[in-house]
């Protein structure tokens, strides 16, 4: 039997937070540390970005036309540019994109990113990027 205080924190624990990712900014911490074995789930709450002016406003999934794979110096590479990627502490970079539920290998800060070209070897990086995405964040 649980007692009410673990109660308490398992009903803390796996209440959903809201978290803005920029398209500008490079790695983003959401201050939700997560243990490896706990189910995570992200899914898009609203709000658009782009990688570039040039590129029409979309979603965290990335583009619906001009779609392209990340290059080397992205995130992700092979991965759709411009979409929601995140990682767990130092542990490996995984596609988030409008919706995911990612049991985690490995345990500390979740971190989120634009899957762009974070230092600028294939052009602007992320100086031309614009707009934000809000998403819900659940850990179990």
């Amino acid at each position: 039997m649980i007692s009410s205080v673990a109660a308490a924190i398992l009903a803390i624990a796996s209440t959903p937070v809201d978290i803005e990712i920029s398209a500008n900014k490079k790695w983003q911490d959401s201050n939700i540390t997560v243990s490896a074995g706990e189910v995570l789930t992200v899914r898009h709450k609203s709000g658009q970005w782009r990688g570039s002016k040039n590129d029409a406003l979309h979603g965290p999934e990335g583009p619906k036309s001009d779609v392209y794979d990340g290059q080397d110096g992205y995130p992700l590479p092979g991965r759709t540019e411009n979409a929601l990627v995140a990682r767990i502490g130092n542990g490996p970079v995984f596609f988030v994109g409008a919706n995911v539920r990612h049991v985690t290998s490995v345990s500390g800060k979740l971190m989120f990113v634009i899957n762009d070209d974070l230092d600028g070897r294939h052009g602007q990086g992320l100086s031309d990027n614009e707009g934000s995405v809000t998403m819900e964040v659940k850990v179990k």
